[in-house]
């Protein structure tokens, strides 16, 4: 097994008259952020210590036989250099980002406004903002948006929560994938018995080593009322909306207000009625009727995008796997089957029994001189576990600090600054000021 590192300077100009050998190196790809690389090299080696230093980037490549083809694992920059050892072995350790760093480094500054454009678009402008990158994006719907000094990885990963989408690194360098994803990755892990012959030679068959299965139901919401920006009865609600699909609009009236709401009857009926409010950073670029419009469909999308990933329960799997031959991405999906068998006291018991595909939302590669293994993060919704604490939606359910107000609510009257009484048939003008 043999793994390697081309350098090159921040410009991209290649450092070296050639590769950096190392003793092990680490890739993890995550699903809607940003990865991270690890490697290891002898202290002793010269030309490690010349060119693993901070900033410059490494691609990192493995081989895992003299015959076998050549694979590259990852792209990153280093961020940090760790030097330890003792006098007879000194060691190199440098860690950082993976590629799409690159897009945290630049900001879409103030007041970048999107009226009625594909998502596609959006993400091509956005990307363009950094020199050299490029975008291939599929799915979305048209929409509005408007981003306010955020990093343009922010942007992107913003518009995406809003069209139920995802983000990924590309497959060539300073590219990203934005998409519904999905794909069949071709990868079967499995627990077998006993090897066969021939098991060995497929290049699509994983071993198991570990396994960890968690299943939970906390975060289930099968009844969401949406809400965007705006205070009290201003707030932006699915009232102009003009989408039902997946869920159709429906309203109720409490407390004399129209309330409205999506709704999962397949969940409803495996999990009753769960409600949850849910506040979105989502506004109108205006007043006109058509932004109104725009910003009410935005809300929907967004709000079916987040009902239709939480209105499950999620199983997770952590994994550990031998001899997994190609590069595995986030994203895509592999086929989990095991068969958990023990015996105790004489009796067969089964633990567990999966046969299923299973979503990559996070995958670390790990290579060095003795092998190489994967651990997998998959899930049967495409969404990343939380705990109980960050699942709330927006702010409602949470205390807010305006100026020394404690505020847990929303005050729907105004101070009183001024009154007068005047009789039924005296006329007045309020003067009302918007700034």
């Amino acid at each position: 097994m043999r793994v390697w590192a081309d350098v090159y300077s921040a410009a991209g100009a290649r450092q070296g008259a050639g590769p950096v050998a190392l003793k092990a190196a680490g890739v993890t790809r995550v699903l809607d952020g940003v990865g991270t690389i690890r490697l290891s090299a002898p202290g002793t080696d010269a030309r490690a210590r010349a060119l693993l230093v901070n900033e410059n980037h490494v691609r990192i490549y493995t081989q895992a036989t003299d015959d076998a083809a050549v694979r590259e694992m990852g792209r990153g920059v280093i961020r940090k250099v760790r030097a330890s050892g003792s006098p007879t072995d000194w060691s190199l350790d440098v860690e950082g980002p993976d590629d799409l760093d690159g897009l945290t480094r630049v900001s879409t500054k103030l007041l970048r406004k999107y009226s009625a454009e594909t998502t596609g678009d959006i993400v091509d402008d956005l990307v363009a903002l950094v020199s050299g990158w490029s975008a291939t994006t599929t799915g979305g719907n048209t929409t509005d948006a408007r981003f306010d000094a955020v990093s343009v990885l922010k942007a992107i990963l913003g518009l995406c929560e809003q069209q139920g989408l995802h983000l990924r690194a590309g497959t060539s360098n300073k590219t990203i994938e934005v998409g519904a994803f999905g794909s069949d990755a071709g990868l079967r892990l499995v627990n077998p018995a006993q090897i066969m012959p021939g098991m060995e030679a497929q290049d699509g068959l994983a071993f198991i080593e570990t396994i960890t299965v968690e299943q939970d139901s906390e975060p289930v919401c099968t009844r969401l009322y949406p809400l965007g920006s705006g205070i009290g009865e201003a707030w932006l609600t699915l009232l102009n909306a003009t989408r039902n699909t997946p869920y159709t609009r429906q309203v109720v009236n409490v407390n004399g207000i129209d309330q409205h709401f999506l709704e999962d009857f397949a969940a409803v009926a495996q999990y009753g009625v769960i409600e949850k409010m849910g506040k979105f950073n989502i506004a109108p670029l205006s007043n006109s009727a058509a932004d109104v419009e725009n910003a009410a469909n935005a809300l929907y999308d967004q709000a079916a995008a987040w009902l239709t990933r939480y209105c499950q329960r999620l199983d997770s799997y952590q994994v550990t796997a031998k001899k997994v031959r190609a590069t595995i991405r986030p994203g895509d999906k592999v086929r989990l089957v095991y068969n958990g068998v023990v015996t105790r006291d004489g009796e067969v018991v089964h633990f567990l029994d999966v046969d299923d595909d299973f979503w990559v939302m996070e995958c670390t590669e790990r290579v060095g001189v003795e092998g190489a293994a994967l651990d997998l993060t998959l899930a049967s919704v495409d969404r990343h576990a939380q705990d109980a604490a960050r699942v709330v939606i927006g702010s409602l359910e949470t205390l807010s600090i305006d100026s020394v107000t404690v505020k847990p609510y929303f005050n729907n009257g105004a101070p009183l600054v001024y009154n007068r009484v005047i009789d039924a048939t005296t006329p007045a003008i309020v003067p009302v000021r918007f700034t």
